[in-house]
C-alpha cells in the first residue's frame, strides 16, 4: 500500500532564506531601507573609521 510520508516532528527544518521567514509589512523591513539608503548616501568606509 502507498502512502504519503510526513516530516519527522523532532527534525529541525532549515530555511535558506530569512527573507521567507519576515512578513512584507513587518516593521524590521523598513529599518533595512532606512539603512541600506543611509549607507549607500554616506560612503560606508568613512563610517566605520
Amino acid at each position: 500500500m502507498h502512502y504519503l510520508k510526513g516530516l519527522d516532528r523532532e527534525q529541525a527544518q532549515i530555511f535558506t532564506r530569512l527573507e521567507d521567514l519576515v512578513s512584507a509589512q513587518h516593521y524590521v523591513r523598513l529599518i533595512d531601507l532606512l539603512a541600506e539608503k543611509f549607507f549607500v548616501e554616506n560612503d560606508s568606509t568613512q563610517i566605520m573609521q
